[in-house]
């Protein structure tokens, strides 16, 4: 599942060249973007995040996506919610930061 949410992440990034993290648990909103910043890179934005769910369906001839898990993006809502992307149902919520979602950290190349 990685490599194809991998290659998903990168086409969604208008073919930028970038390492993508998949963190492999679940955590806070806030303990998410330091584990992305400890590998000196950045948690996608909803926008980001929206193109990978919408190039899944075209990946997959318009079944499901094959990704099925909510991550947290960098997007907050204020002191205490950020966004939150499902990628189960191609929306997005605001969430208590301390709620634990996975994380998909993005990294440019040249970092």
């Amino acid at each position: 599942m990685r490599v194809f949410l991998a290659a998903l992440w990168a086409v969604a990034a208008f073919g930028a060249s970038m390492n993508l993290h998949d963190s492999g648990q679940k955590m806070a909103w806030e303990q998410a973007v330091e584990y992305c910043r400890s590998l000196d890179a950045y948690l996608p934005n909803l926008n980001t995040m929206e193109a990978a769910y919408m190039q899944s369906f075209r990946s997959a001839a318009g079944r499901m996506p094959y990704v099925a898990e909510t991550y947290w993006s960098a997007d907050q809502d204020d002191i205490d919610g950020a966004y939150a992307y499902d990628f189960a149902r191609g929306l997005h919520t605001v969430d208590f930061k301390g709620i634990r979602y996975r994380v998909m950290c993005i990294q440019e190349s040249g970092y």
